[in-house]
């Protein structure tokens, strides 16, 4: 009945001609999905960053070209974890995650005793996973750290979810219409091409496997193709920091010239990149799709841009006023930037976590831990207002990243966070994973005023380059390993006993202390 784990190409090409074509559509750009990464560029044109994906790209001889993380090499895995922040999360922890959804949202229903309807309205809560990759909370056909298959029966996705519920539920005449309905109520959005149509092929695979344990077969054409269309709208490429098509982003240049033929060029960068604004990026603005209840197979449907969901903009469809917001988001975002020059990858995740909170009232994310504890270089006012927000709480906390993520080394671990905007949880203030603790913590506090962090400096608030300039004799004897601007123990130690004085003097001084 199932499907191996790599679906591929080549099969999907000779079964289903054209299926493909639907499965690579981008409907922000009218053309195709495009890779978005480096990691092809070896198989030379038609590879390359900026290049669409097309069929013959990804079938013939190229067949095998795109696959899970879990197949690739741990070469290649490595790299496009450090490179790309690729941190995939294991089944065990999507089960864990989607059970707080479904716990959430029986809860709610009791609270309100609808029960008449209740796997209908289920099948109908929309649900978006940030920064999909390969989709796992979605539909988890297989692990996507180990690569195992998982039978349909302990199948743990939001996709697999909805679809049990449809199985267990509906008539079989009704079925095409709630099972078409669950597929356009799951979403997900992602940066590299790769990723987006394994998340997609799983998406319509998850379709078929649950329609052939209901029937007994395979859906038909029609109803695939319905399916894959609803998908390709549904699950889409986007930089999630901006809301538009990954580096659609612009400079705008407009050239002048005077009475004597002089060209002047005045070049304006992107307003929203520039001023850090969502709303004023001037790259695509990505579209999707809404799909609502109709009275046949086909659910109905509006287009709207992801935009509409940020700003709270209402549509207006068959006369009938539909707000635009996600019933619940859910993921693992990105964690830290590229390295920079300097050696350092700056954390991102504080970015994600403030963007899924302006689309959505409920919001489940996985993350490094150290703004729980007012560390790392999360900003320290972004650490406070989390810290401070009473809709927000700690689900999990693990300090040993490993536990979670295997091969990872995360500083501070890791943790589950849950915000509710319509539920007061009460402020974390100081967050102490041992409960223990909180009675001592609270006698401290009251006999003294002054916190730790307010005489305790991290490496990366003191600027090396001040004293370079000043005693450029230094350098060379500080050891460089990427770290150079990094005020650490062994720079004592790298240089003469002689010089310490003076350089600890100059260094203490130029740092304000």
């Amino acid at each position: 009945m199932s499907e191996p784990i790599d679906i591929l190409e080549n099969k999907l090409l000779q079964d289903e001609p054209g299926l493909l074509e639907v499965l690579l559509s981008d409907h922000t750009t009218r053309k195709n999905i495009f890779w978005a990464t480096d990691s092809y560029t070896n198989y030379g044109k038609g590879y390359e960053w900026h290049d669409s994906i097309t069929v013959e790209a990804i079938t013939g001889k190229h067949g095998n070209i795109i696959m899970p993380r879990a197949m690739k090499s741990r070469d290649e895995q490595l790299r496009r974890s450090r490179q790309m922040a690729e941190v995939f999360t294991p089944s065990w922890l999507v089960g864990k995650m989607n059970d707080v959804i479904d716990e959430e949202w029986i809860g709610r229903q009791e609270e309100l005793n609808e029960n008449k309807n209740a796997w209908q309205d289920y099948v109908l809560a929309t649900r978006l996973e940030i920064t999909c990759g390969e989709a796992p909370f979605l539909t988890s056909r297989y692990d996507t750290v180990s690569g195992e298959s998982i039978p349909i029966a302990e199948r743990t996705g939001i996709l697999d979810r909805k679809l049990r519920k449809v199985n267990d539920k509906s008539t079989d005449k009704e079925w095409t219409h709630w099972a078409l309905l669950a597929l356009g109520c799951v979403y997900g959005y992602e940066w590299q091409g790769d990723n987006l149509l394994l998340a997609r092929e799983a998406l319509l695979a998850t379709f078929n496997e649950y329609h052939e344990q209901r029937f007994g077969k395979r859906a038909d054409k029609t109803t695939i193709f319905r399916a894959a269309e609803i998908i390709s709208w549904n699950v889409w490429q986007m930089d999630g920091l901006k809301a538009v098509v990954p580096c659609s982003c612009h400079d705008e240049r407009l050239t002048e010239g005077d009475l004597f033929g002089n060209e002047t060029t005045t070049v304006t960068p992107c307003p929203g990149c520039d001023k850090n604004d969502i709303l004023l990026h001037d790259g695509l603005r990505c579209r999707l799709r809404r799909w609502i209840p109709s009275l046949d197979e086909q659910p109905d449907h509006f287009d709207c841009l992801y935009l509409d969901f940020i700003i709270k903009n209402y549509k207006t469809h068959h006369k009938m006023k539909w707000s635009m917001k996600f019933d619940f988001v859910i993921g693992n975002p990105p964690y830290q930037e590229e390295k920079e020059d300097n050696g350092r990858q700056p954390p991102i995740y504080d970015k994600f976590m403030d963007g899924t909170y302006k689309v959505s009232e409920k919001v489940l994310l996985i993350s490094p831990a150290r703004f729980l504890f007012n560390a790392g270089q999360t900003p320290k006012e972004w650490n406070k207002k989390m810290l401070n927000d009473p809709n927000l709480k700690v689900l999990t906390y693990e300090q040993d990243s490993s536990k979670v993520f295997p091969n990872t080394d995360i500083k501070g671990g890791v943790a589950i966070t849950y915000r509710n905007l319509n539920e007061n949880f009460g402020a974390i203030g100081v967050f102490t994973p041992i409960p223990e603790l909180n009675s001592i913590l609270y006698k401290v506090k009251e006999a003294f005023d002054k916190s730790l962090a307010e005489i305790i400096y991290a490496p990366t608030k003191f600027d090396l380059d001040h004293l370079y300039e000043r005693h450029p004799e230094f350098k060379p004897l500080i050891k460089s390993d990427g770290k150079d601007k990094l005020l650490r123990t062994n720079i004592l130690n790298d240089c003469p006993y002689s010089m310490k004085a003076r350089r600890v003097r100059t260094i203490l001084r130029l740092s304000g202390l």
